[in-house]
């Protein structure tokens, strides 16, 4: 009797140690031991995992950061293990659950149901999602996919066993709430299971994560001369194409960092600025469409290149850089904290405006001047000049 105490209170105790063990180097066994010490169980004892992986789109692999746009729909996938010892459970449970900041949203398709919004796959087989087999639930940015009980007769088609990956994948798109800079846009997932097959007591996994960044750019119009900031600018930006991604090109900003298929004109503000979030890494072509009262349109379109460098095996934007190809533009500033990119641009003053002549009132006036060389004054005193020899000639035929 006291010794089935015993091994109930130390079998008791295995979930609560469980995270311990995974810290420690584990020994591999086929089944739980029924005998023994508490920290003898633990050490043999083998537990899942949850892997939180993001798709970069500029080289399609799996990652745990990447970068992107407002507006662009990013795929991610979760990965679980089940125990080594998994045989010794007659019954076990798996939950996943994955929250997403609150710039991502979860995609799912018009006039469907969560089940159509994300795949499971056990060993890359497709699990039914019609209720039986999973439970998904969606609400407040947090995704589950509720697996019943893996050892029922219901799975027998799929041969789960202690090497079994279950696997979900779906589909989020990045939003105007998006984070931009360092702190970035995350998922946390973790992964609830059944820790004990006597007393089907349950644990959870340490969360994992994936990471998403985004980017803003500062653009300011600057009077080459005075160097003050001009108003009324206007500029068009179009993507000009990615490292390895040219899904994009052809495509404008729009004022919200998303991408669409008209060309939208932003304006400088009162101080010259123009500020536009949500950007991604890749090339950009800025066009000035019109240009403020008494300067010089650029001529010619400026390309900005925004890099990024991302952790591969760990969170964390490394390095952010911006190059501009143009001799009236510069890259003032770039902030890899806060993700800012910041770019001046340089107008040149209208011929008219360098030479301090009216650039509205008196306009005709000036370009009669610079076409015949002849101003107004000099015309009314040529005319005056005109009539008083037609006087006097005629004086002369009289007398």
């Amino acid at each position: 009797m006291a010794a089935g105490l015993a091994v109930a209170m130390a079998l008791g105790t295995v979930c609560l140690s469980a995270r311990e063990a995974r810290a420690s180097e584990e020994t591999e066994a086929t089944q739980l031991p029924l005998e023994g010490s508490t920290s003898e169980i633990a050490e043999k004892a083998d537990t899942p995992s949850v892997t939180k992986e993001v798709r970069e789109d500029s080289s399609q692999e799996w990652r745990y950061t990447a970068d992107a746009h407002v507006g662009q729909v990013i795929e991610y996938r979760l990965i679980g293990t089940l125990p080594a010892n998994y045989e010794a459970y007659d019954s076990y449970h798996l939950c996943l659950t994955d929250t997403l900041s609150p710039g991502l949203r979860l995609e799912v398709p018009q006039d469907a149901g969560l089940s159509e919004a994300l795949e499971v796959r056990i060993d890359g087989k497709a699990v039914p999602l019609d209720g039986d087999h999973v439970k998904l639930s969606y609400e407040d940015n947090v995704l589950v996919i509720d697996l019943a009980d893996l050892r029922d007769a219901a799975w027998a088609d799929h041969e789960i066993g202690g090497s079994s990956i279950v696997s979900v994948t779906y589909r989020a798109s990045l939003t105007d709430q998006a984070a931009v800079g360092k702190a970035g846009n995350q998922n946390e997932a973790y992964l609830t299971y059944t820790c004990d097959p006597l007393t089907k007591a349950e644990d959870r996994t340490v969360e994992a994560r994936a990471q998403v960044f985004t980017y803003q750019l500062e653009l300011t119009k600057l009077d080459g001369r005075a160097g003050t900031g001009l108003g009324g600018a206007r500029f068009t930006i179009r993507v000009a194409g990615r490292p390895a991604d040219g899904s994009t090109s052809g495509l404008y900003l729009q004022p919200d960092g998303s991408l669409g298929t008209q060309a939208h004109e932003f304006e400088t503000d009162a101080t010259g600025k123009v500020t536009v979030s949500g950007l991604d890494e890749g090339t950009y072509l800025i066009s000035e469409t019109k240009a403020p009262e008494g300067f010089e349109r650029l001529a010619g379109d400026l390309t900005l290149v925004v890099m990024s460098e991302l952790g591969d095996q760990e969170l964390g934007l490394s390095r952010l850089t911006a190059t501009v190809e143009a001799s009236q533009a510069k890259v003032s500033a770039v902030d890899s904290d806060s993700g800012h990119v910041h770019v001046t641009v340089s107008n040149t003053p209208s011929p008219r405006k360098a030479q301090g002549q009216p650039t509205s009132s008196g306009s005709k006036a000036v370009e009669k001047l610079a076409q015949t060389g002849v101003g107004p004054v000099a015309e009314a005193l040529l005319a005056c000049g005109l009539v008083l020899v037609g006087i006097s000639r005629a004086r002369r035929r009289g007398r």
